[in-house]
């Protein structure tokens, strides 16, 4: 029987980093694209002079409605607006992989309208994956996730469509705000997408829009 020819450290070392450089250019290419779409929102939210008074107005509205697990500690508690699915089908996305393909936006208005939205609050120290189990629950969306399926569950940022970590589940709240990528009082939609969908942009530096 033949035996197994010993690798040093060395080459076990080389190996390794064969396999985990490319991962590690995609992480920083997906998460660069990421942050140029946060500025870019981020400058057109600020380009309003209105736009912080309007955000006051509108999470003051939300807090007077908003639902939740009365367990969360209020220090720990966070507000949105949340816009339910209209059915079970999968909506169209736009799949974003290069900063010149996003759009820019030049000015935005926030509606404090809550019309056809749920307002509640959830925990910043949740994950998103539990984030969006509770929002089902609290708005009683249909919600398979946790199961094999064609279509699933994901939330996106009202304001420009973007799909808020879609492939990462276990991201915090509080990361996420910190991060710019949500901001309290935001008005979110909760949809179906196809699973396909998140598939393919494992495969590429890619984020998702809702197709308007």
């Amino acid at each position: 029987m033949k035996s197994c020819p010993e690798i040093d450290d060395e080459t076990m070392s080389a190996k390794i980093e064969q396999f985990e450089a490319p991962r590690r250019q995609f992480k920083e290419a997906n998460k660069f694209l990421q942050q140029k779409i946060t500025e870019n929102i981020r400058k057109a939210l600020q380009s309003s002079a209105k736009m912080k008074t309007a955000s006051k107005i509108h999470l003051m509205r939300i807090k007077q409605k908003a639902q939740g697990p009365k367990s969360i500690p209020v220090t720990d508690r966070v507000y949105f607006a949340i816009k339910k699915p209209i059915d079970l089908q999968p909506k169209a996305v736009i799949i974003v992989k290069d900063e010149n393909n996003i759009k820019n936006i030049e000015s935005l208005t926030l509606d404090p309208d809550l019309k056809d939205t749920v307002p509640l609050f959830i925990s910043k120290k949740w994950s998103l994956g539990r984030t969006i189990d509770s929002i089902c629950d609290t708005s009683n969306i249909k919600n398979d996730n946790n199961k094999i399926g064609d279509t699933k569950l994901r939330l996106f940022r009202q304001l420009d469509g973007y799909c808020v970590s879609p492939l990462k589940m276990d991201v915090e709240i509080e990361e996420l705000l910190a991060r710019e990528i949500l901001l309290e009082g935001d008005k979110l939609v909760v949809e179906y997408i196809d699973n396909n969908v998140i598939n393919t942009i494992q495969e590429d530096n890619a984020q998702i829009f809702l197709s308007v």
